[in-house]
């Protein structure tokens, strides 16, 4: 008997003891729960982090443009731009078509050879493309704001594998977001580039918009390639030396 009760008071304390055990992981699982929802999600890029534009004393101002640096060890290729678009800059700041006679990217007239080599019309399928677009406020005769690129990457075109994964898709939805909708749009463009060719491999694109009331509003983060007839620009080499082209000051 006395055997017996020992074991039943072995058995109420393991008992107890598990129940303890569980009771104190159901709570802390509780409060990392509690934890998690408390926690604000990874905030999007702010419409307004700096004031670089045309108002460099307003830190907290949108309404500027800013182009990062030409490559000049690379044939001065053109890198990217970022910029903070609203309605009101927009309205004051137009910008401009490319005039490829006057001003050409590195690389436009090899571009163009390409495109006849495949089969296709160069002044059809190559283009001058702005990393910050027309209806952006973009110019069209600034070698900081202009790349190589196949008309699909730059526009809807028939024939082009690449649909509306387009620069001028995107950018019709910015100017609509913040024209129509009154949002302050960040946004950047960034030529990729392949070792030191001046022709892009691609390009990424993001816009993160905020609407009037403080809510999110446009969202994109795109990586458009550089594509002709199944080719990327940005990927060739010389057919008989194998060298990355082109490169340095190439036309």
């Amino acid at each position: 008997m006395i055997a017996v009760a020992a074991v039943v008071v072995v058995a109420a304390v393991v008992a107890a003891a598990v129940t303890t055990v569980v009771k104190d992981t159901v709570e802390k699982i509780e409060d990392a729960v509690e934890d998690a929802a408390e926690e604000e999600p990874e905030p999007k890029p702010s419409p307004k982090p700096r004031g670089t534009g045309d108002d460099d004393d307003d830190d907290s101002s949108c309404g500027w443009v800013q182009h990062g640096a030409q490559d000049a060890a690379n044939g001065n290729r053109a890198t990217s731009v970022s910029a903070c678009l609203d309605k009101d800059y927009l309205a004051t700041h137009k910008g401009s078509s490319t005039d490829v006679k006057t001003v050409a990217p590195p690389g436009y007239q090899w571009a163009q050879r390409v495109a006849g080599h495949l089969g296709v019309d160069p002044s059809k399928n190559i283009n001058a493309c702005h990393l910050l677009g027309n209806q952006l406020s973009g110019s069209g005769t600034d070698l900081n704001n202009l790349a190589n690129c196949a008309r699909g990457a730059n526009d809807w075109q028939n024939g082009s594998d690449q649909g509306s994964n387009n620069m001028k898709n995107y950018e019709n939805q910015v100017a609509e977001a913040v024209n129509a909708g009154g949002q302050e749009v960040m946004y950047s463009v960034t030529a990729h580039y392949t070792g030191n060719r001046t022709v892009p491999n691609g390009f990424t694109l993001t816009a993160y918009g905020t609407n009037p009331d403080g809510t999110p509003g446009i969202r994109i983060d795109e990586f458009i390639p550089n594509t002709l007839k199944g080719n990327n620009l940005g990927m060739y080499n010389h057919h008989t030396t194998g060298a990355p082209i082109p490169t340095g000051s190439m036309p």
